[in-house]
């Protein structure tokens, strides 16, 4: 049986699996736990919290293989609010914070998360 879910099982999705962070990407606890302290647990987003769903998109990201830059930005999407999600967990005032935790780059792209931007977050996926 181990030998067949071996064979099924990527690494990356048995490190998923166990909430294996570090062998995920080193950063990802410490992302989790900014998003906690900044209360994105106790928000409702969708079906679930918005941390949950901030996660579960990083989560589908790094499966699909994309690029590390986009799925940082992702797991902290909608941090500064636009006009479909408004709960700003991140006060726009806190970018160089949130530069420092996740980098120019990622940031860069978070601030761009605004229903004008979108389509530039999306071609740059592709």
């Amino acid at each position: 049986m181990a030998d067949e879910a071996d064979d099924i099982v990527t690494p990356l999705a048995r490190s998923f699996l166990r909430e294996d962070f570090d062998a995920i990407d080193p950063r990802l606890n410490g992302w989790l736990e900014m998003l906690t302290q900044v209360g994105s647990n106790e928000c409702w987003h969708k079906r679930s919290t918005f941390k949950a769903h901030l996660y579960h998109t990083y989560q589908m990201l790094k499966m699909w293989g994309q690029d590390d830059t986009l799925c940082s930005c992702m797991l902290f999407h909608s941090a500064y609010s636009n006009s479909y999600v408004d709960l700003a967990i991140v006060p726009r005032t806190d970018r160089e914070k949130l530069q420092g935790v996740v980098g120019n780059e990622a940031e860069m792209l978070y601030n761009m998360d605004k229903e004008e931007d979108l389509v530039t977050i999306q071609d740059w996926t592709i």
